[in-house]
């Protein structure tokens, strides 16, 4: 005699553990419902934790149960690979305009102004753009800012230099 079982109708099934690349909420040690959203960048490691690239740029282990998935991206290695290349790329460009000495180039903007905005943008932002990059969603401003003083990458952002600059080529 054959056995029937009932089929679910509707609801997502939702997906079972955590994968690299998946979009995470991280909960916080006191659990006030406070969390901050992150990228796992690494499989569960023996010690039940993830290492996660936080949106602010910081990397951390976090366990297991201070996770909540938010979302799933399904990537072919390629596109993971393309989108190490534009971390990367990216990087650079930052690196580029952060180490640009032109007096042509920051006509009128002083070193003090300089340096505060390499405060501002913190050790990290290369983590900044990881997390931007992995998680879809749209770059830090004011990292996306710095990259737009490339001639190349004019698109990402708007450069805070004064008008008068010519773009880094």
């Amino acid at each position: 005699m054959k056995r029937y079982t009932r089929k679910k109708v509707g609801g997502v099934k939702k997906p079972k553990g955590f994968k690299k690349f998946d979009v995470v909420r991280v909960l916080n040690e006191e659990d006030t419902g406070i969390y901050e959203m992150a990228v796992l960048f690494s499989r569960k490691h023996q010690d039940g934790k993830f290492t996660v690239q936080f949106e602010q740029g910081a990397q951390g282990d976090i366990p297991e149960t201070d996770l909540v998935l938010v979302n799933r991206f399904h990537r072919t290695p390629q596109e993971i690979e393309n989108i190490h290349k534009k971390v990367i790329r990216y990087t650079l460009l930052l690196d580029k305009t952060l180490n640009n000495t032109s007096q042509t180039w920051i006509h009128g903007y002083p070193n003090k102004q300089l340096s505060r905005r390499k405060e501002k943008l913190g050790p990290e932002y290369d983590g900044k753009i990881r997390f931007a990059l992995f998680s879809g969603r749209p770059l830090n401003e004011n990292v996306a800012n710095l990259i737009a003083c490339n001639e190349t990458h004019s698109h990402v952002g708007e450069c805070p230099f004064s008008r008068d600059y010519d773009h880094i080529s």
